[in-house]
């Protein structure tokens, strides 16, 4: 599936990831420049300069580097990952580290998650509504409901994993947003807060 606009000027595309063998999501807000979690889209790196310019790589936590360094390299622009993970990603270029719950100088406010990665953060992008963006902490099969990693992802003890997903996700529905960009799974366009808080009651 080709890019396309699931939000005015944000860009959603799938590709299949090459270690773990499923399609991933990738995005790419234009008016802000930035491209999340991404891998190469369909149309090829050149594609995104139709739609705007690339000027900042965002990854929600240290695995989702994709294809960040070959991006990064095509346009010159800066990889931003929690500093926790950064130690992970040696030689990936012009790679800025962020503390949780610093705010970004392009819009963006980050909030800790710090599960199932000590890494894992949310984005909250500036704009009306905003958009929350989610990395492994909650994900979704396609279009299907939202949820949890499967458990063979969670390490030997999944139950005590998503009580503390439960506990960290749970710390960001005060926040204000509508959509939900996801990196596994199909963003959730409309009503996604109500959603997010419907979930976490039901896992309770």
């Amino acid at each position: 599936m080709g890019m396309r606009e699931v939000l005015p000027r944000v860009f959603h595309w799938t590709a299949v990831h090459p270690r773990i063998g499923v399609p991933v999501s990738s995005y790419f807000v234009a008016d802000h420049g930035l491209l999340i979690d991404p891998m190469q889209p369909p149309e090829g790196a050149e594609a995104l300069r139709e739609l705007g310019e690339p000027k900042q790589i965002l990854l929600t936590n240290r695995h989702h580097r994709r294809d960040a360094e070959a991006l990064a390299e095509t346009f010159g622009i800066p990889v931003w990952c929690e500093g926790r993970g950064c130690a992970d990603l040696g030689g990936l270029p012009g790679l800025r580290p962020f503390s949780a719950g610093e705010d970004l100088p392009f819009g963006v406010a980050t909030h800790a998650v710090g599960t199932p990665h000590a890494d894992e953060t949310a984005f909250l992008l500036s704009g009306e509504p905003p958009v929350l963006v989610l990395g492994d902490c909650i994900v979704r099969m396609g279009d299907g409901p939202l949820g949890f990693v499967p458990d063979r992802h969670l390490g030997p003890d999944p139950e005590t994993v998503k009580r503390e997903l439960r506990r960290a996700v749970s710390t960001l529905l005060p926040l204000h947003f509508d959509h939900l960009l996801l990196a596994h799974g199909n963003p959730w366009i409309g009503g996604a807060h109500e959603a997010l808080t419907e979930f976490i009651a039901s896992e309770c």
